[in-house]
């Protein structure tokens, strides 16, 4: 069975891929509502904007888009 895509977000200050808040479950739609707001970054502990340009899905250890 294939795992669904993860949402990841790259830290705008230090380059971190981490994991989307768990609210945004992986799919085109879920990056498109998160655009716009700033989460916190799991390795330095900075705010980093949401943005189409710095969010990619992850599906078996590949990036989908």
């Amino acid at each position: 069975m294939a795992a669904s895509p993860q949402l990841e977000i790259k830290c705008g200050t230090c380059g971190y891929w981490m994991p989307a808040p768990a609210t945004a479950a992986g799919s085109p739609q879920e990056a498109t509502a998160l655009a716009g707001t700033t989460v916190q970054c799991r390795k330095c502990l900075q705010r980093t904007t949401c943005a189409t340009n710095n969010m990619r899905l992850r599906a078996d250890g590949g990036v989908v888009a």
